[in-house]
């Protein structure tokens, strides 16, 4: 097979792209020509690490907000996680589902910038919805940040199994 590159700063950002001609490649037709681009490098290397990341189906209720359904075994596949990236969220048909199983408090594992638009969804379905950021973006994160978010669910009605959380309560949580 032959392969011909170039390199071309197509769009004037700065950012290269790159053409490869896969003429007589398993799979691809005579002369095609694919455009590589940066993120399309990084997705692929994603989709690597991913798969070789044991990946286990959801034992609770998982809505994916790929597709806005509940998810089930896809969720194991690294093709999975890299659609995810690269296309479009759903995040109000994940929300619409959501609340058509009852859930009343969502858990946000970022900042909690999509918190309001879900309340928002929540609230023109006539329905109530907490939000909980496990990241404030201030102050601490990491432990102490999960550890309050965890306290927040838990105010709102949620079960937390508290022996997991700190199995030696005569050693205080930090």
């Amino acid at each position: 097979f032959t392969t011909a590159t170039s390199t071309a700063d197509a769009d004037g950002s700065g950012n290269s792209i790159n053409s490869a001609d896969l003429t007589g490649t398993s799979g691809w037709q005579s002369g095609k020509s694919v455009t590589v681009d940066g993120t399309s490098i990084a997705l692929a290397k994603f989709g690597e690490a991913v798969a070789g990341t044991p990946l286990r189906p959801p034992r609770s209720l998982l809505v994916s907000d790929a597709s806005g359904r509940v998810a089930g075994d896809e969720v194991t596949t690294a093709g999975y996680w890299v659609r995810h990236l690269r296309e479009p969220i759903r995040f109000d048909a994940a929300v619409r589902t959501l609340l058509a199983h009852r859930v009343t408090t969502l858990v946000e594992l970022g900042p909690g910038s999509l918190l309001p638009p879900a309340v928002g969804t929540a609230e023109e379905a006539g329905q109530r919805l907490h939000g909980v950021a496990t990241l404030s973006g201030r102050g601490p994160g990491g432990h102490r940040a999960m550890l309050t978010a965890l306290g927040r669910a838990w105010v709102n009605g949620v079960s937390v199994d508290w022996t997991s959380v700190n199995p030696r309560p005569d050693r205080p949580a930090k």
